[in-house]
């Protein structure tokens, strides 16, 4: 039996996102708030909780969701909790939604941007993180940023993908979708070697989701 994903990535307060009633999981691939305060963060869970209407979100963080990264961040993932949404950092969960059970992995680390950010490292401290994924077994992987040269263009031809998070892709077996968002005008799909891109970057141009049918693996909008 088949199901549907909905991806949002980069929605940073955004009040007019649409939830399709007929989503089965929904995911964020980060950068939820602007500047990452707790008060951006209470805003941004009450929006969310209304709109899911008691569906989850599975959820990493991303470069401007600093409360996530600091003292307050076990309270803020609860105040998501409370929400219907669950925050996970460089960590794997298993979601299951009419009979399939998908493994995901979940990472928010991005190359250097401004110090004032979170999640983000030069390239020797972020290879850590990146080395955490397992090289098999994972269905779904979710990360903030993308890799080099895969949806990672602004519309100044400038890329800003990862090259390190590029290279273990390579490596990785059975990866069915890698889900992400942070540059803007990537946003899209692409399927490379039996593993389905998805750049779901709302920032100030979409409104929607990109929706997967699943495994099928077909987009649907």
């Amino acid at each position: 039996m088949t199901f549907k994903i909905a991806f949002f990535s980069d929605t940073h307060l955004r009040e007019d996102l649409v939830f399709p009633d007929d989503i089965d999981i929904f995911f964020h691939c980060g950068d939820m708030l602007n500047k990452g305060s707790m008060a951006e963060l209470l805003k941004a869970s009450s929006y969310f909780k209304e709109k899911l209407n008691g569906r989850k979100l599975y959820y990493t963080a991303g470069n401007h969701d600093n409360i996530l990264q600091g003292p307050k961040a076990e309270e803020a993932k609860q105040i998501l909790k409370d929400a219907g949404i669950e925050t996970f950092v460089d960590s794997l969960t298993t979601v299951k939604s009419k009979g399939h059970s998908i493994s995901c992995y979940f990472m928010p680390w991005v190359p250097e941007t401004v110090p004032i950010h979170s999640f983000n490292l030069e390239d020797e401290l972020r290879k850590k993180y990146i080395d955490q994924i397992p090289n098999s077994g994972i269905d779904i992987l979710i990360t903030h940023g993308p890799p080099d040269y895969i949806l990672d263009a602004e519309d100044n031809g400038s890329h800003f993908g990862d090259h390190l998070l590029n290279e273990k892709i390579k490596l990785m077996e059975g990866l069915k979708i890698h889900a992400f968002g942070h540059v803007h005008g990537g946003r899209g799909t692409l399927m490379d070697n039996g593993v389905l891109y998805v750049n779901s970057a709302c920032g100030s141009r979409a409104y929607k989701p990109i929706v997967v049918e699943y495994p099928s693996l077909e987009i649907l909008t």
